[in-house]
């Protein structure tokens, strides 16, 4: 059966090491509502001129933007899940430093990218109800990539290989 998407369909995992390259810890991130996890491709390029005044452009690759959109719903468990991952990345918990690699969707393992967080305020907004709530609302997460790639990062999930314990599915 072919499939109508690229680069896979399953929610992102977020994954934090340590400087000695050892996994600290794994947050396999809840699925995402309103427009889902968008993620860009920002086009690095430099626009020079050379000594007869002409235009050249250079290419360099492009720069990943991640969005995790909860703004409708998001229970505050998952909430505090993000935050300790946010403290790892800015090295607040001890034993630091960090790095933090976000997988944008757990059935493409080989897509796996080193993130920061970017500079953004984060809302906290209660749904109605009180204590009977049922989460927050209104909380978007967003990273970006920290390496330029270059080509295009966009896989095909009809080629992909998928492992699932003892075995692959191809």
């Amino acid at each position: 059966m072919a499939l109508n998407f690229v680069n896979g369909c399953l929610d992102p995992v977020l994954e934090v090491y340590n400087a000695s390259n050892e996994r600290v810890y794994v947050f396999e991130c809840p699925s995402t509502n309103g427009s889902g996890m968008t993620e860009e491709h920002e086009d690095l390029s430099v626009e020079r001129d050379d000594l007869n005044n002409i235009s050249k452009l250079y290419f360099l690759g492009y720069k990943r933007h991640f969005n995790l959109d909860y703004s409708k719903l998001l229970r505050g468990g998952a909430f505090l899940e993000f935050k300790k991952i946010i403290d790892y990345a800015h090295n607040v918990i001890p034993g630091g430093p960090y790095k933090v690699y976000l997988t944008p969707r757990s059935d493409n393992p080989a897509d796996r990218v080193l993130v920061l967080f970017k500079k953004n305020n984060i809302i906290i907004s209660i749904l109605k109800g009180r204590r009977r709530a049922p989460g927050m609302k209104d909380v978007i997460i967003k990273m970006k990539s920290v390496n330029v790639f270059y080509p295009l990062q966009i896989s095909d999930p009809n080629n992909l290989q998928i492992f699932m314990n003892d075995f692959y599915l191809n």
